[in-house]
């Protein structure tokens, strides 16, 4: 099942640092004026928790385990105001980015120690540069620009760059929205500036994204000014879930997913019979898999996970994490048992992607706190409920939820996993250790 991340802030403090001359509504504040090559780094908030001036501006991905954004849309208002001392260029800052990437990764400036070049993203994932300081010392300088991990992919430059007065972003409250798809296709619209680029070489399919958040940052540099940002809007999208038909085992034996209801027991592998809190359901169809491949199904063919496991072929949604018991995860992570997404596991012999499927219906399953369960004859999870997920699911379905489980709406509160949960990388690197040594991903129960 598709679940949308939703993230919006407005910034709901109407001036900056107690002035009311400010040309949009809630705006922030990313720099201070006419300050030489430095970094926005005045982290002090104005007005409500929320609000943020100076610094970068991290916002959280809603990633959990090996989970990955498939594809998502961005925007933000975006202004920049001139310094009228400064000593440089067209008296415009150097300028600001937005990220989706490693927001430890931004380059480092080579003129000045410890300070770093903001405006031209991170250098381990996607960015997208305003760059209106026209300047032949960096690259991107006098244009909106497109890179992946440090490398520009796409370009425009701003009409007439140097020119204040021409540049569109210094007026009051453009827009910059980005959009990616699940293959890696990149729009950027500002005002009349519009890239359409593509990441190349399959990359954004097969990255690991662990640890990457959306951020935004900027910096004056010699040319001083200021940036302001207003109304940021993030949605994006990930899958993981049972597929209907799916067996799972039950007090009364193995039923079907979609035959199941609220109340009806579970069996788990820690717990042991369990009731269902909540069900969720979205069915996937033959258009919008065409549209969005990345969610069909992975197949896990009976016996591929270890002799009789699972019993007939698994379909699970690519997110789905599957049960690993081996001596390989236990050199690997210091426990025998961890929870690999299936799409993880495609290099094992029997684990593949469902081209065949035209269409799916997906299911979440939800216990009293993360469990293991069995879907046919395989070990696999039930929904995660931690506060990341949650803020992924629709509004009606978080409201549900808590209603269900109140504590997860207190602060700090969060679900613990049921077992390790590998990064992608990891993930991979599991799958790949058993697939050279030939080892099933499930050693044989005692």
């Amino acid at each position: 099942m598709a679940r949308s991340s939703d993230f919006e802030n407005n910034f709901t403090d109407n001036s900056l640092n107690g002035g009311a001359w400010q040309p949009m509504s809630g705006v922030t504040d990313v720099g201070p004026a006419n300050n030489m090559l430095t970094i926005f780094n005045n982290d002090n908030p104005t007005g409500d928790s929320n609000n943020v001036s100076g610094g970068k501006y991290i916002i959280p991905s809603s990633l959990t385990g090996s989970e990955r954004v498939g594809d998502f849309q961005f925007s933000m208002k975006v202004f920049m105001s001139r310094s009228p001392y400064a000593p440089h260029g067209n008296k415009l800052p150097d300028g600001l980015s937005f990220s989706f990437g490693d927001a430890d990764s931004y380059r480092e400036n080579p003129w000045r120690q410890d300070t770093f070049d903001y405006e031209q993203g991170v250098t381990k994932g996607l960015s997208i540069g305003i760059i209106p300081y026209d300047s032949s010392s960096a690259q991107g300088r006098g244009n909106l620009v497109v890179f992946w991990n440090g490398v520009v992919i796409g370009t425009m430059p701003f009409d007439g760059k140097g020119d204040y007065n021409s540049f569109g972003v210094s007026e009051f409250g453009r827009v910059l929205s980005v959009a990616v798809t699940e293959t890696g296709e990149v729009t950027v619209l500002l005002d009349a500036h519009e890239i359409v680029t593509t990441i190349p070489n399959n990359e954004w399919q097969t990255v690991d994204q662990s640890g990457w958040d959306f951020a935004v940052a900027g910096r004056t540099g010699a040319n001083g000014g200021h940036a302001y940002v207003d109304d940021i809007r993030i949605k994006s999208e990930i899958l993981i879930c049972f597929a209907a038909g799916t067996l799972l085992d039950c007090e009364d034996g193995p039923r079907k997913v979609e035959s199941l209801k609220v109340g009806d027991l579970v069996m788990t592998r820690d717990a042991g019979l369990q009731p269902i809190r909540w069900i969720g359901r979205r069915k996937l169809t033959a258009d919008y898999l065409a549209l969005k491949p990345a969610h069909r199904p992975i197949r896990v063919l009976a016996g591929a996970l270890g002799k009789g496991r699972p019993s007939c072929d698994l379909l699970v949604s690519p997110q789905h994490r599957i049960l690993v018991n081996s001596a390989i995860a236990e050199r690997m992570f210091g426990t025998s048992e961890v929870l690999v997404a299936a799409k993880q596991l495609c290099m094992i012999e029997g684990i593949s992607v469902a081209e065949d499927v035209t269409e799916v219906e997906y299911f979440h399953i939800m216990l009293d706190g993360h469990q293991i369960v069995t879907s046919n004859g395989a070990p696999s999870e039930s929904l995660y409920a931690g506060k990341q997920v949650l803020t992924g699911l629709s509004t009606s379905a978080i409201a549900e939820i808590l209603s269900l489980f109140p504590e997860l709406s207190q602060t700090g509160a969060d679900a613990p996993p049921a077992r390790y949960l590998p990064s992608g990388r990891e993930a991979r690197n599991l799958a790949r250790r058993h697939a050279a040594n030939h080892k099933p991903l499930l050693a044989a129960e005692r």
